[in-house]
C-alpha cells in the first residue's frame, strides 16, 4: 500500500499511523505506518488486510464501502455499538489526526486535531475533505484506491466501459465533460449568433424607422453648434472674471502638486518593498523545480518497483499453473497403475480357465479324429454308392440353398417395397396439402408466381404510397379542424402566421396603420361567404397605412415574412353612396351591408367592391340581368357571382371558400371537414384492410415459392418410386417362379434318395451324415481353441 499525493505536494507528506476500535475484524489496535513512504501489507485471509484498507479510506472521509459492505453500520465489529478509524498525516513536521466514528443505525462523523488544538473537535465533512484534498489526497481516484477483486474484475470490462474507468481514473472524464461543455457552448453561441443575424434585420428595419428622427438630430446638432458659439461669445464678454478663476486654479494647481510628490516618495518606497517580495519569491520558485525534480525521480523509482512487484505476481502465477499440472499428471499415473494391478489379477484367473478349457478341447478332437477313422473305413467299403448317394443329397441341398437364398431375395423386395410405399404416401401427402402445385407441376409454375408477386407487390406499394398521401391530407385536415375548433371555442377569426407576426412588429413600432381589414367589419354571418367571394383573404388581411413612408415600410415586412396581403393608403375623398335598387331576392349593395365605423376601411371597400349587389340565389341573379337588366356585378350568399362586362356576361371561377369569417360558416366548415375526416378514416381502414390482404398473398407466394423446388422434388421422386416398385415387382415374380421349379426338383431328388436308403443299412447313412459333420465339429473346436489360445 503506498500514499497516493499530488506531484505539486512535497513528498514528506505521509501516513503515520492508524488506530481502529471496533473497526471490522480489529477490536482495539495501532497500526504504525514510521517515515516510510512504501508499504506493503501481506498476511493469510481473514488476517484484516481488507479491514486496514477500508479504515484508511474510511478515515480519509471516502464514502464508498465496496461490495462487501451494504451499509456504515457493517463496518462495526460484531456484538459492538460504534466503530471508530482514527488516522495521523505528518504534513511538514505538523501532525494532523483525523478521526471518524459510526454509531449503529447513525451516519458517520468527523473530528479533527491540529498543532494549535489540545483535543479532537467535531468538524465538518466539507472542511475535513477540503483539508484531505490540500494534502494531495484524492480519496475517489480508482488508480489510487483499488479495492478487492477490483483488478480481476478490469480484465472482463468491455472496451468502452474500460476507456471510461481509464479516464476517471487518469482525470480525463472532467476534461471530457468541459469538452462537451464547450461545444454545447459552442451550438449556444451559433444559435445566439442567428437570434442576432434576425436582431439585426430587425434593428435595420428600426434604423429605417428611425432615418426621419436622425436628421432632426443632425438639425438639433447645428443648433447646439450655433448655440456654443454663442455662448463662447458670452464667455470672452465675461473675461476679467474667469482670469481671476484662472488664478485661483492656479494656486489649487500647485498645492496639488506639492501632494503628488509626497505621493511619489511613497511610492518609491513601496516599489522597493515589491522588488524585495519579488526576490523572495523567485527563491521560493529555485525551492519549488528542485522539490519538483525530486518528486519525479521518486515517481520514476516507484514505477520501477511497481513493474518489478508484476513480474513477480506472473512468475509465481506460471510455477503454480506448472505444480498444477504435475499434480495432475501423478493423479493420472497413479489411477492407470491400479488398473493395471487390477487387470493383472483378471488375467491371471482367466489363463486358469482357458487352461482347463483347451485340454478339454484337446480331448475331444483326438476323440472325433479316432472316431472320424473308424467311420471313413467303414465307408470307403460302399464308395460308389456313396459317391451317388452324396451327389443326389448334395443337388438337393443346392436347390433347397437357392430356394432360401430366393426366399430371402424376396422378403428384401418385399421391405424394400414397403418402404417405398411409405416414401410413396408422404410424398403423397405432401403434394396433396398443396394441391396448387399438382395443377401445373412444372417449372412454368415458378414464373407463373413471379408474375403474381410483381403484381401484387405493385399493387401493395401504390396501396401503401395512397394510404400515405391520404393519412398525410388527413393529418393537414386534422390540424385544420382542430384550428377550427379552438377559433370557434375563442370566437376569434383565424389569421394567418405572417399576417399575425406583421401585427405584432406594427404593435412594436408604434406604427399608425390599420389592419388587418377583417377585424374592422361586421356583417351577418349568411354574407361571409359572399364577402369572402368578392373580396378575397389577399384584401381581408390588408393593412392600410396613413402615409406613403409607412406604406414602403410595410411593403418591406410583407416581402419579409412573405404574407398574403395588400397594403393600402386612402385618399383624401369622400364617399359618394350608390343609387337605391329594389328586385327581387336582392339584399342589397355588398359595401352597405358591410358595417365599419372607420372611414378608411370604408373607402377601401368602396374601392374594390363597387356596385357588386348581394342576391340570396343564382336564380336571382339572373333575373335581375335579364329582367333589371343590370350593369354590374352580383354575388350570391353561397359565394357565386355574376359579372356584366359591355359585351358579355361572366360566371367567373371562384376557388373553394374557406368560410372562416363568422362563427356560423365556421362551425360548417367544421362539419365538413369533421364529415370528410371520418371519410377519409373510413378510406384509411378499408386500404389497409385492403392492404393486409395484398400482404397475406404475397407471404403466401414467397411460401409458394420457397417450396417449389422441394414440392417438385418430391414429384419427380414420386414417379422415380413408382418406376422403381414395378421393377421391383417384377424381380418378386421372377424369383418366385424360379423358387416353384426348384421345388419340383427337390420332390424328384428326395424320392431317388429314399429309394437308395432302402437298399442299404440304415446305420450306413447315419455315418455317412456323421463323417459329413465331424468336420465343421472339428473346425468349430479348433477355432474354439485358437480363441482359448
Amino acid at each position: 500500500m503506498s500514499n497516493v499525493v499530488d506531484n505539486n505536494i512535497e513528498n514528506n507528506v505521509h501516513i503515520k499511523s492508524l488506530i481502529l476500535e471496533n473497526f471490522l475484524s480489529f477490536k482495539r489496535d495501532e497500526i504504525r505506518f514510521g517515515n516510510s513512504k512504501f508499504l506493503i501489507i501481506i498476511g493469510p485471509n481473514w488476517s484484516g488486510k481488507t479491514s486496514i484498507f477500508q479504515a484508511i479510506k474510511f478515515a480519509l472521509g471516502s464514502n464508498e464501502r465496496g461490495e462487501r459492505y451494504s451499509k456504515w453500520s457493517s463496518f462495526i465489529r460484531h456484538g459492538q455499538e460504534h466503530a471508530m478509524a482514527e488516522i495521523h498525516i505528518e504534513n511538514q513536521g505538523d501532525l494532523i489526526k483525523i478521526r471518524r466514528t459510526v454509531v449503529k443505525d447513525q451516519s458517520p462523523y468527523f473530528e479533527l486535531k491540529t498543532k494549535d488544538d489540545g483535543d479532537f473537535k467535531p468538524a465538518k465533512a466539507k472542511d475535513v475533505h477540503d483539508l484531505i484534498n490540500n494534502l494531495g489526497y484524492r480519496i475517489d481516484n480508482q488508480f489510487a484506491f483499488v479495492s478487492q477483486g477490483k483488478i480481476d474484475s478490469l480484465k472482463d470490462l468491455k472496451p468502452p466501459v474500460l476507456c471510461t474507468f481509464l479516464e476517471e481514473g487518469i482525470g480525463l472524464k472532467g476534461l471530457r465533460t468541459e469538452i462537451i461543455q464547450q461545444k454545447n457552448d459552442i451550438e449556444n453561441l451559433h444559435s445566439q449568433l442567428f437570434s442576432m443575424d434576425t436582431k439585426k434585420k430587425s434593428l435595420n428595419i428600426s434604423l429605417d424607422l428611425l432615418r426621419p428622427k436622425l436628421e432632426r438630430l443632425k438639425e438639433k446638432q447645428n443648433l447646439l453648434k450655433k448655440k456654443q458659439k454663442f455662448e463662447d461669445e458670452l464667455l470672452y464678454a465675461n473675461r476679467q472674471k474667469l482670469l481671476l478663476e484662472i488664478v485661483d486654479l492656479t494656486e489649487e494647481i500647485k498645492n496639488l502638486q506639492s501632494q503628488i510628490k509626497v505621493i511619489k516618495t511613497r511610492k518609491d518606497d513601496i516599489s522597493l518593498k515589491i522588488d524585495e517580495l519579488d526576490e523572495e519569491i523567485h527563491k521560493l520558485e529555485e525551492k519549488l523545480t528542485g522539490i519538483s525534480e525530486k518528486i519525479g525521480n521518486k515517481k520514476y523509482r516507484k514505477q520501477e518497483l511497481v513493474d518489478k512487484i508484476n513480474r513477480w505476481q506472473n512468475e509465481k502465477v506460471d510455477r503454480k499453473n506448472e505444480l498444477d499440472k504435475l499434480s495432475s499428471k501423478i493423479k493420472t499415473i497413479k489411477k492407470t497403475l491400479n488398473n493395471h494391478i487390477s487387470q493383472k489379477e483378471s488375467i491371471d484367473a482367466d489363463l486358469n480357465v482357458i487352461q482347463k478349457e483347451r485340454k478339454k478341447l484337446e480331448l475331444k478332437i483326438e476323440d472325433l479324429i479316432k472316431e472320424q477313422a473308424e467311420l471313413t473305413e467303414k465307408v470307403e467299403k460302399n464308395k460308389k454308392f456313396l459317391e451317388k448317394y452324396n451327389e443326389l443329397v448334395k443337388k438337393r441341398n443346392k436347390s433347397q440353398d437357392n430356394i432360401n437364398q430366393n426366399k430371402v431375395t424376396i422378403e428384401d423386395l418385399e421391405s424394400q417395397i414397403n418402404q417405398l410405399f411409405v416414401s410413396y404416401h408422404d410424398i403423397n401427402h405432401k403434394l396433396e396439402k398443396n394441391k396448387w402445385f399438382l395443377e401445373n407441376p412444372t417449372e412454368n409454375l415458378l414464373s407463373q408466381l413471379d408474375k403474381k408477386l410483381r403484381k401484387i407487390s405493385s399493387e401493395l406499394y401504390d396501396l401503401e404510397e395512397d394510404l400515405k398521401r391520404l393519412e398525410f391530407k388527413k393529418s393537414k385536415k386534422l390540424d385544420n379542424f382542430k384550428q377550427l375548433q379552438n377559433s370557434l371555442s375563442e370566437r376569434r377569426i383565424v389569421l394567418p402566421t405572417s399576417i399575425n407576426i406583421i401585427k405584432n412588429e406594427i404593435q412594436k413600432r408604434g406604427l399608425n396603420v390599420k389592419g388587418p381589414i377583417i377585424e374592422y367589419i361586421q356583417y351577418d354571418d349568411k354574407l361571409s361567404y359572399a364577402i369572402e367571394s368578392v373580396l378575397g383573404e389577399r384584401l381581408l388581411y390588408s393593412f392600410i397605412a396613413d402615409n406613403w413612408r409607412t406604406m414602403t415600410l410595410l411593403k418591406r415586412l410583407k416581402n419579409k415574412y412573405d404574407a398574403y396581403c395588400n397594403i393600402y393608403v386612402p385618399k383624401k375623398q369622400s364617399i359618394q353612396s350608390y343609387r337605391k335598387f329594389n328586385a327581387k331576392g336582392v339584399l342589397g349593395y355588398l359595401a352597405e351591408l358591410i358595417k365599419t365605423k372607420d372611414s378608411d376601411i370604408r373607402k377601401i371597400i368602396y374601392s374594390k367592391i363597387k356596385n357588386c349587389l348581394v342576391v340570396e340565389n343564382y336564380r336571382n341573379g339572373e333575373d335581375l340581368y335579364k329582367i333589371h337588366n343590370f350593369k354590374g356585378k352580383c354575388v350570391t350568399l353561397k359565394g357565386e357571382q355574376i359579372i356584366s362586362y359591355k359585351y358579355a356576361y361572366e360566371t367567373p371561377y371562384v376557388k373553394k371558400l374557406t368560410g372562416l369569417l363568422s362563427a356560423g360558416t365556421q362551425k360548417e366548415q367544421a362539419d365538413n371537414l369533421e364529415n370528410e375526416l371520418k371519410e377519409m378514416s373510413d378510406k384509411i381502414s378499408e386500404m389497409k384492410v385492403r392492404a393486409s390482404k395484398l400482404d397475406q398473398k404475397q407471404r403466401e407466394i414467397y411460401k409458394k415459392k420457397e417450396s417449389f423446388n422441394d414440392l417438385l422434388y418430391h414429384f419427380k421422386q414420386k414417379k422415380r418410386l413408382t418406376n422403381k416398385k414395378n421393377l421391383l415387382y417384377d424381380q418378386k415374380v421372377k424369383l418366385e417362379e424360379t423358387n416353384t421349379k426348384l421345388e419340383n426338383q427337390i420332390n424328384d431328388l428326395n424320392s431317388q434318395i429314399k429309394e437308395l436308403e432302402k437298399k442299404k443299412d440304415p446305420n450306413f447313412f447315419k455315418w455317412n451324415e456323421r463323417i459329413n459333420k465331424i468336420p465343421t465339429i472339428l473346425q468349430e473346436l479348433n477355432q474354439e481353441k485358437k480363441k482359448w489360445d
